[in-house]
């Protein structure tokens, strides 16, 4: 069987979702910065500001609403799993340093 007009399989759409995306809205999101920084654009922080939540949101919407829901439960992922990783890691990170 021809697999090539199936698309990505479920995994890689998760993994776009949970690290490609995050990745692209952080770049964005240091570009925006340093372009409102130079030019002194208030709008600019603006559209920072709305970037992620909406990026967020709408891909979200997408994939569950066109049929890539593994790329919206990535998304979703990156929103829950990655904080509590990292206050994992701080909570770890205290432990060692203080000796508890």
């Amino acid at each position: 069987a021809d697999q090539s007009s199936q698309g990505l399989p479920n995994g890689a759409w998760f993994a776009i979702g949970l690290i490609l995306v995050p990745i692209g809205l952080w770049i964005a999101n240091v570009g925006l910065y340093n372009i409102g920084e130079a030019t002194g654009n208030d709008a600019i922080f603006m559209i920072q500001f709305i970037l992620y939540p909406a990026t967020l949101i709408g891909g979200i919407a997408w994939g569950l609403t066109k049929g890539n829901k593994y790329f919206a439960y990535g998304m979703l992922a990156s929103i829950v799993v990655v904080p509590v990783l990292c206050f994992g890691a701080l909570f770890i990170m205290v432990i060692v340093a203080f000796g508890w």
